[in-house]
């Protein structure tokens, strides 16, 4: 597990041995661009989050933090604060427009769950 900090420190605090289970996985994979390097490609599935510093004009667009919403979010303890954080945060940042075919996160989830019990991960 690596762990991040907001001042730029990271860390790695523990690690798996290999897995030998036949059961299928999934994994996220995290990415560090620099704000002035504009993302290109057609067939890439990227949504960057402006996760510290600030953005270049014209550079690139932003997948907005998500707010917490009643119904779809994960309950949490102090959803009131992150959402206020989330509108100070998105203020700033040159958000991706919506497009007509994104599903709400519970959607997304509930598709890469079906994808992942048909035994595929690809569209």
């Amino acid at each position: 597990m690596l762990e991040a900090h907001a001042d730029g420190g990271a860390r790695l605090v523990g690690r798996a041995g290999p897995d030998r289970s036949a059961k299928r996985r999934c994994g996220l994979n995290l990415g560090y661009i620099s704000t002035s390097t504009r993302i290109s490609g057609n067939r890439l599935h990227l949504h960057p989050i402006l996760v510290r510093s600030n953005p270049v004009t014209d550079v690139n667009f932003y997948q907005p933090y998500p707010k917490y919403t009643e119904g779809e979010s994960i309950p949490f303890r102090s959803w009131q604060e992150w959402n206020e954080r989330v509108y100070v945060l998105n203020a700033g940042v040159p958000l991706r427009p919506p497009a007509e075919d994104d599903d709400s996160p519970i959607e997304t989830t509930r598709r890469v769950i079906v994808r992942l019990k048909k035994g595929t991960v690809c569209r």
